[in-house]
This record gives C-alpha cells, sequence and structure tokens, in this order.
C-alpha cells in the first residue's frame, strides 16, 4: 500500500503502484449487494456508491492478504485497527482514514441488519482520532507517550 500527496497537500492512496491482494469472492458478492443498496434503494450517488465500493474493496484486500485469508465477516476489531494503523502509518490523513471507517461502518451495519453479524469494534470510533492525528501531523508527526489514537496507545 502507498500513499502519496495530492492536490492541496492532502494524501491519498495510491492503487496503481500496489494494488491490494483481490477481495475473496464470497466479499466482493457482498460489497457488490451493499453496493447495489446503495444505489437502488438508499438512491447514493454514483460517486458515494463508487467511493464505498472502492474503500470496501481495500478493506476486503487486506484481509484476503492476511494467513490464513478471512473474509470481512471474519474479521475482528484488532484487524481494523490495525489495518487503519497502517494507513496512517503510511501517511493517510486523520480525515481519509475517518471516511474508510465510516465506509467500512456502513457495511457492517448493512451486514448485521440482514442477520449476518455485529460491528466489530475496530470499526466504532468517535471523532476524537480524526483531531488526533491532525494534531500529530500538524507537529511533525511527533507523539508523546501516553497519547491515544484509533484506539491505540504511543
Amino acid at each position: 500500500m502507498t500513499v502519496k500527496a495530492g492536490a492541496g497537500g492532502r494524501s491519498r492512496l495510491d492503487q496503481d503502484l500496489q494494488p491490494d491482494p483481490q477481495p475473496l469472492p464470497e466479499d466482493a458478492a457482498r460489497i457488490a449487494s451493499f453496493c447495489a443498496e446503495l444505489r437502488d434503494q438508499r438512491r447514493a450517488s454514483p460517486h458515494t456508491v463508487a467511493n464505498y465500493g472502492r474503500d470496501l474493496a481495500r478493506l476486503a484486500g487486506q484481509a484476503a492478504g492476511l494467513t490464513p485469508p478471512l473474509a470481512l465477516v471474519a474479521l475482528q476489531g484488532h484487524h481494523i485497527r490495525r489495518f487503519a494503523a497502517t494507513l496512517h502509518g503510511g501517511g493517510l490523513s486523520g480525515r481519509s482514514i475517518a471516511r474508510l471507517l465510516s465506509s467500512w461502518r456502513g457495511f457492517y451495519r448493512w451486514f448485521a441488519s440482514r442477520g449476518g453479524g455485529f460491528l466489530p469494534r475496530g470499526v466504532a470510533i468517535d471523532r476524537q482520532p480524526i483531531h488526533f492525528l491532525d494534531q500529530g501531523i500538524q507537529n511533525g508527526g511527533r507523539f508523546q507517550r501516553g497519547d491515544v489514537g484509533l484506539g491505540l496507545q504511543c
């Protein structure tokens, strides 16, 4: 996973250099069903549907790259926190990570509403980590011992 600065100094994921592993087939089917519901029943904008699909494919790819590969529905909170921390370590801004987590939360809520499971604890965060990550960026990435963000302690 590679991150590079985009317009306005914001970081974004560069999927062309190092793509994540392909999602497992059952995850691809679940993501397609979720995106179809966003598009058809919730009438989400095409950009929203595309962004949610991309964010979920990224998560599913990360899950498929684990040893052993895991389906989205088998992920636990520590997996989600690890993926978010990896994105942060790669330079992705706190706001971008929050948007990814929002996509992931939406998927897990949708899946749970169909009797499929629960929301992993690592996806359920408050808005405080966004401020924490932005503060760390403003301080040149220097964090003090005891600082807390994304549910992790330095």
